[in-house]
């Protein structure tokens, strides 16, 4: 079974997460799918870095310390909403559930106030469907060209 290591995101990843931020299939992908600018995303980076209503983890993987990808949260209340961008060369290895599962966890030791988490993956975007399905995330409802999925704290993490 894959594992991976979550910690904070910190300066040092903002060069990687804008390469990967700006990988046509993350562009397809995104909800903002437009080209992002090295400013707007070191503004953005920085900023996401301070905000007490936002968490950045990266995902490394243990035997080579490799950077997986980014897990970002926005939390709302008792609430928190959550998306994953994975480098690209590390797509399709089977690493996105188990990023997303073991971020969820470190996440919670940290925000235990978080009674749902909340994901809208565009309704193009199966693999991610099905990635977060795999984390324990169940289907809510359509709406436009997104479907949303939550994970509760009564929902159990599957990986």
């Amino acid at each position: 079974m894959k594992s991976v290591i979550v910690r904070n995101a910190d300066q040092l990843d903002c060069n990687d997460v804008f390469d990967w931020r700006n990988d046509p299939m993350s562009i397809k992908m995104s909800h903002n799918s437009k080209h992002v600018s090295w400013n707007e995303h070191l503004a953005w980076f920085s900023g996401s870095l301070k905000d007490p209503s936002r968490a950045l983890f990266v995902c490394e993987d243990p035997s080579s310390n490799i950077k997986i990808g980014i897990v970002r949260f926005d939390l709302i209340d008792d609430s928190s909403t959550v998306s994953i961008n994975l480098a690209p060369d590390m797509r399709g290895k089977g690493f996105s559930a188990i990023c997303l599962t073991s971020s969820i966890d470190f996440f919670r030791k940290r925000f235990p106030h978080i009674s749902v988490i909340n994901a809208t993956i565009k309704s193009s975007n199966i693999k991610s469907q099905k990635s977060f399905t795999r984390a324990g995330f169940a289907f809510k409802k359509k709406n436009g060209d997104t479907k949303l999925y939550a994970l509760t704290n009564n929902s159990k993490n599957m990986t």
